[in-house]
């Protein structure tokens, strides 16, 4: 993609699209790693923060900054809309969504057929919408790591593990309280 000059603070821009401060902001070790193509996430870190900053100045040049946004309430229902939106997507795109989702239907299912108590089905609520959340905000993480760069890089490796292993402290969760809720139904 090709930015105008000034997006990047008078930054380098390579052929393939990179973009890279110069030795001005970060030093000369940087910008020669940058010239002899080494494999170095930064630049592709920096290259996401260099279309985030495009992005940003045209919003300013359209005016449509958060403090001089008035409510409306049509503005709102389209919030809610793209909200709907990406759960859908997220639905559709994710092998894991949809095992969550025949998870969530299984012990609402459940929750139904054992007449769970009020309190019980708060708690429920409260951890699968937990494993929702966190399974969104994992799949967040790993597409904008991969955004950033495709190369192995054991600091997003060790992102992408420790956002996998906060769905994984969700599920557990999850299943400990079904546990302590659904067993003595049974006893």
């Amino acid at each position: 993609m090709d930015l105008p000059s000034d997006t990047c603070n008078g930054g380098l821009y390579h052929p393939d699209g990179d973009c890279f401060p110069g030795a001005g902001l970060y030093g000369n070790s940087a910008e020669r790693a940058f010239r002899e193509r080494r494999p170095v996430s930064f630049i592709r870190l920096y290259h996401l923060h260099c279309l985030l900053v495009e992005m940003g100045s045209r919003k300013n040049q359209l005016n449509l900054g958060m403090q001089e946004e008035k409510f409306s309430l049509r503005s709102r229902i389209k919030s809610f809309y793209h909200a709907i939106a990406g759960v859908r997507q997220f639905i559709w795109r994710e092998h894991n969504a949809r095992i969550h989702l025949v998870f969530t239907i299984g012990v609402v299912i459940a929750a139904r057929i054992l007449s769970v108590s009020r309190l019980e089905a708060v708690a429920l609520v409260l951890v699968v919408g937990l494993v929702w959340v966190t399974e969104m905000l994992n799949t967040c993480l790993e597409r904008l790591a991969d955004l950033v760069t495709r190369e192995k890089h054991p600091e997003i490796k060790f992102i992408k593990d420790l956002a996998a292993g906060a769905v994984l402290v969700a599920a557990v969760t999850a299943v400990i309280v079904g546990l302590f809720i659904f067993i003595p139904k049974f006893l």
